[in-house]
């Protein structure tokens, strides 16, 4: 094994300090908090700005008819949880969007839910009362999962294409339906999802994923926060930024306070 001495003065074994600072870096977001509970979220560099992203639904509680059914989706930009007011999209499945007040900053972009659903002058209207339904086929969890019906893969999305304006989505609010369709509450309201990007509309990178049923038909919505890993570039001097829901967290870690003992000493 051959050792080298880092420019704190560690010894390390060769090519071991790049994944040391990232696995530290992981383990000081779980230390501080910032791993929402029941979602995983990939590292992602804060301020890439993409030109896509999509919310993709995994499963949602068991129901008897099928269907999704949520009441709205939410953005957070700029550290800011955008309100939705627009008031005359009608049932379409494909549409500009706008994403703040009509006063004031605001985001725009195309938005496209399946053929089969309705729709999005539901589900950006501001009103968290009325629901975005994609009636597409579900089947219930393998025996041993967790009680609930599973989409087919990546079949209810609903798309967010924000054109020569990408901009870097820090989280997403998601209202589902609490309608108990004849059951519990929250029936058909998705219990398990993903948010992911693209710069090309075709590969999609995960940046937010539920690893547990998370509930998101309690009138207050999920937040799935997207959390920023900040990495040195190699040769830099080690420190790790990390930023989540809008609050700043330097954390530097200095390792010029303790060396191993030189070999042989």
């Amino acid at each position: 094994m051959e050792l080298v001495q880092h420019e704190s003065g560690a010894l390390m074994r060769a090519g071991s300090w790049g994944s040391f600072r990232r696995k530290a870096t992981l383990s000081l977001l779980v230390a501080c908090g910032l791993v929402a509970a029941g979602g995983t979220p990939a590292a992602h560099a804060s301020g890439d700005t993409h030109r896509y992203y999509r919310f993709v639904i995994d499963s949602v509680a068991p129901n008897t008819d099928g269907l999704s059914s949520v009441n709205e989706l939410r953005l957070k930009i700029g550290g800011v949880w955008l309100e939705n007011s627009n008031g005359t999209l009608g049932s379409q499945t494909h549409g500009e969007v706008r994403f703040g007040p009509a006063v004031g900053t605001s985001y725009t972009a195309t938005v496209d839910v399946p053929a089969n659903g309705e729709d999005l002058g539901l589900l950006f209207n501001g009103l968290n009362d009325v629901s975005w339904v994609a009636g597409i086929g579900y089947s219930p969890r393998p025996f041993g999962g967790v009680a609930g019906d599973v989409t087919p893969a990546d079949a209810i999305t609903a798309v967010f294409d924000f054109g020569l304006a990408p901009v870097a989505l820090e989280g997403m609010r998601v209202f589902g339906d609490p309608w108990a369709n004849g059951g519990a509450a929250g029936a058909e309201a998705p219990d398990r999802f993903r948010i992911q990007y693209s710069d090309n509309g075709t590969d999609w990178t995960t940046v937010f994923q539920t690893d547990e049923d998370v509930v998101t038909h309690d009138g207050e919505g999920y937040d799935a926060l997207i959390v920023f890993l900040f990495l040195p570039p190699t040769g830099a001097a080690p420190h790790a930024l990390l930023v989540a829901s809008g609050v700043f967290l330097v954390v530097g870690i200095v390792l010029s306070g303790f060396h191993r003992r030189p070999l042989g000493a």
